[in-house]
Order: C-alpha cells, then sequence, then structure tokens
C-alpha cells in the first residue's frame, strides 16, 4: 500500500507538470517583443525598433493561450497620434490583416485621439499556442518623441465561452526620431591610366530606413537600383577614353529624403613607363655583392619581370621611382643576358638588357703559364726513375 501512495503521488506532480508549467515555458521572451505576465490571457505586440518619422511599419500581435484553443477576442490599444496612426486603406478601412495563424473580424480606429479596437472570431478556435499570432497592424511614423502603446485584452474566449485564463495586456513605448538624409561617405577623386582594368567608385550609405539609387555620368544615368544601409554601392568605369568624367550618387530613403554625392574621374593618356640603362657586369666567380638595379617611372605603376634567357628568375610589383635590384653572385662560369620588363596598369611594356660575364678565378696566387704541366710531368718522372731503381736492386 505505501509503494502505491508513493507511485500516485509521483504521477500527480507529472500531471500537475503537464498542465500547469509547460504552457508556460515557452512563451516569448526575447528582447524584440514587448511582454507582459506569464501565463495564458496574455496579450501583447512585437516592439518595432528604431524609426523615422514618415516611415511605414508593422506590428504583430500575438496572445498565450496556454492549452486552450481562441474562439474569439476584444482588443483596444491606446497610442499617441501625434507621433503615429494606424494606416488606412483606400476604403478607409484600417490596414489590419489576419496573420497566417490567427484571425480578424472588425476593426476601428480613432486616429485623432489615439484608439484602435480589434476583434475576431472563429468558431473552431485557434491554437492551443503560448504565442498565437493574431493580427499584424499597419502604420505610419508622423511625429517625433517616445509613443506609448497600450494594449488591453478586453475579450479572450474558447469555444466554450470559457475565459481563457486572466487576460492581461501590456504598457510599452517605442522612440521615433526625426527624419534625417541618408548619409554617404565620398570617394575621393580617381585617377587611372587609358586601358587599365579594375577601376571602380564605391560609395557607403547608412540610413534608417533606405530605398533606391542612381548612378550618372555627366548628367546621364547609368546605374540604378535599391540599396542596403552600410553596405557598398559600386560602379566599374574601365573602359573609358582620355577625359575627365564627373560620376554623381543620387539616393533616396523610404521616408522621401535624398542625399547626392560627385566624384570626378581622370582618364590620363597612355604613356610607357621610363626604365633605366643598367651597365654591363663583370666579375669573377666566388665574388659577392654583384647586383644590377634598375630604376623605373611611370604614374601607374604595375609589375615587373627578370629574365635568363627564357626562364623567369624575378618578379614582382615596383613603385615608381624606386630600385628594383636582382643579385647575380649565384650565376657560374659564363656569360649571360639578363632581361628586364616593367608594366603599368594600361599594359605598357618597357625592358632592358644587361650582359654579366663570370670569370673563372686565377689558378693560383704564383702561378705561371705551363707550370703546372711541368710539375705534373716531374712528379711522374720522378716515379718511374724511383721504379726502375727499385726492380733493379731486386734481381
Amino acid at each position: 500500500m505505501k509503494n502505491k501512495h508513493i507511485l500516485l503521488a509521483i504521477n500527480t506532480l507529472i500531471v500537475f507538470f503537464i498542465f500547469f508549467l509547460i504552457p508556460n515555458i515557452n512563451i516569448t521572451n526575447s528582447s524584440n517583443m514587448i511582454m507582459t505576465a506569464d501565463g495564458p490571457g496574455d496579450v501583447w505586440m512585437n516592439d518595432p525598433g528604431d524609426l523615422e518619422i514618415g516611415e511605414e511599419f508593422t506590428t504583430n500581435v500575438y496572445t498565450n493561450t496556454g492549452y486552450e484553443k481562441c474562439a474569439a477576442y476584444g482588443i483596444n490599444i491606446l497610442f499617441d497620434p501625434t507621433i503615429v496612426q494606424v494606416k488606412l486603406k483606400e476604403d478607409d478601412s484600417v490596414d489590419v490583416i489576419a496573420s497566417p495563424d490567427g484571425f480578424f473580424a472588425a476593426g476601428n480606429v480613432d486616429n485623432i485621439i489615439g484608439d484602435l479596437m480589434i476583434s475576431g472570431f472563429d468558431a473552431t478556435g485557434k491554437g492551443p499556442s503560448p504565442e498565437l499570432h493574431l493580427v499584424i497592424i499597419s502604420w505610419i511614423c508622423i511625429g517625433e518623441g517616445d509613443c506609448p502603446i497600450d494594449i488591453t485584452a478586453e475579450t479572450l474566449i474558447n469555444a466554450d465561452l470559457t475565459t481563457i485564463g486572466t487576460p492581461e495586456g501590456v504598457d510599452s513605448e517605442f522612440i521615433v526620431a526625426e527624419s534625417a538624409a541618408p548619409e554617404i561617405t565620398s570617394p575621393s577623386t580617381i585617377s587611372y591610366e587609358f586601358g587599365s582594368s579594375g577601376n571602380s567608385i564605391s560609395w557607403n550609405v547608412i540610413d534608417a530606413s533606405p530605398k533606391n539609387y542612381t548612378i550618372k555620368r555627366d548628367g546621364t544615368p547609368v546605374d540604378s537600383g535599391f540599396y542596403t544601409s552600410t553596405a557598398p554601392i559600386s560602379i566599374n568605369i574601365d573602359g573609358l577614353s582620355t577625359n575627365t568624367y564627373s560620376y554623381s550618387l543620387e539616393v533616396d530613403d523610404d521616408v522621401g529624403n535624398s542625399n547626392s554625392d560627385v566624384v570626378s574621374v581622370n582618364v590620363l593618356p597612355s604613356i610607357d613607363p621610363v626604365l633605366s640603362d643598367a651597365p654591363n657586369i663583370k666579375f669573377e666567380l666566388g665574388e659577392t655583392g654583384n647586383t644590377i638595379t634598375w630604376t623605373a617611372t611611370d604614374s601607374f605603376p604595375n609589375t615587373y619581370t627578370v629574365k635568363i634567357g627564357n626562364s623567369n628568375v624575378d618578379s614582382g610589383e615596383w613603385t615608381s621611382g624606386g630600385p628594383i635590384t636582382y643579385n647575380v653572385d649565384h650565376l657560374l662560369v659564363g656569360t649571360y643576358t639578363i632581361v628586364i620588363e616593367v608594366r603599368d596598369k594600361a599594359g605598357n611594356i618597357v625592358s632592358d638588357t644587361v650582359t654579366v660575364e663570370v670569370t673563372a678565378p686565377p689558378e693560383g696566387p704564383n702561378s705561371v703559364p705551363g707550370y703546372d704541366l711541368f710539375m705534373m710531368i716531374l712528379v711522374i718522372g720522378i716515379s718511374i726513375f724511383g721504379i726502375g731503381i727499385y726492380k733493379r736492386k731486386k734481381l
């Protein structure tokens, strides 16, 4: 009997947990929601975040039905009509629609005193859900300041006409700021040499309600579209003929503000780099510190390549007026033709050729021509003479 009582107590606790605790565990409590109490009957809406005068936005109304279905509701929303107002459709009805999970029957608004009443009825009921999405309301910002929102649940019942939980709304507020024009980061003047590639203009625009942009070249539109705040707006400017051009960016936001910026583009004539003529080099094998140094100048330097014969032995980027150096200490005895080619961003190439002669070191500090050959013959002769004497003694 004692075990039965223990088992009954455990089952009772499990049932209590399922029916009373679990419905409250999933209540939305994230930072983007305006929340109220903790149980069935709660009604709230999402926080619209930072807004600007003239901006349109929507809010979503939710309710917690616990483990019941919602069959009917009546909600009253008070707001500051000098800051926000409910949008109206062409027939002057409120711009309120049912969410995919919710339902909506009627709405009435007074945008003078700031009062919106909405209601809905569904015979079979919706839910159960700790976050039943009822309706979507459209608004427009008309003034600056802190806008209070007061939501009251007048009616919230199930299909048996029983009140769900303890209907309770929320008091909250959000801020509408004075409308500001989009902020544009302006690039510097751009210059490039005719025929070069990879040239572009890139702007960054910051705005709370971005909309569209237009790029013009000397007053003629060449690009347009929608932009995102802080994301770059870029256009390629390759292929222009030698001249000076004016590129303008015009941006609008969703509340009627606009701004613009102008960037000058100079396309310069294509001119070959100027490359110094390095002298030929001659050195003895084993000597160190032997280098070839060139200097190249150009408004738009790019890359260089050093070749010995048909083989590339060095390459990289060069700076106008800076040295390009190649060390030749590693070369063996012989004569070499070393060619450098320098290229600018327009594709112009100039070159210079240097002859490098590497000589063999002398045979010794006191060497005399033929001396080594004489010594070799002498050593061989002595060896033969010594062998002959040795054989005679044995005989």
